[in-house]
């Protein structure tokens, strides 16, 4: 995802402080995310600005095995933030990492609207106990 991202920002330069900056965030949010898992799902919203900085972090409480992420405030708030990166992800409490149905149909509708307004959906992570699903290392995204 590092070089991903720095690749796309800036012409490829990209300070290597600012990427850090951006790597601990995500180990934050990964640890948080992997530790958290209990019996009903958390979405989780990062949004990212154009150095790379997390500037703000939103968190959806679910139920059992749905999380309603509202699209219109995702939105609304990368746009505030003038964000150039949105990371989204939630856990499956159920143990499987696999994305359901609405889980693909809310990404590719975040995806869509996120990239008529050139941000881009960084990835979208599912994380389940021990594994997590990638919807950009599986080629969704």
């Amino acid at each position: 995802m590092e070089e991903w991202l720095s690749s796309r920002m800036d012409n490829g330069r990209v300070a290597a402080h600012r990427v850090i900056a951006f790597n601990d965030a995500m180990a934050t949010a990964s640890d948080r995310l992997t530790t958290s898992v209990t019996a009903s799902e958390t979405g989780w919203v990062l949004m990212i600005d154009r150095a790379l900085q997390p500037v703000q972090l939103m968190i959806f409480p679910g139920r059992h095995a749905h999380v309603a992420l509202p699209i219109r405030q995702i939105v609304s708030s990368a746009m505030k933030n003038d964000c150039r990166f949105v990371l989204l992800s939630h856990n499956h409490s159920d143990g499987d990492a696999a994305p359901s149905a609405d889980d693909i149909a809310t990404t590719r509708l975040l995806h869509r609207i996120l990239s008529s307004l050139h941000i881009r959906l960084a990835d979208h992570i599912i994380y389940a106990g021990n594994s997590r699903f990638s919807f950009r290392e599986q080629g969704l995204l």
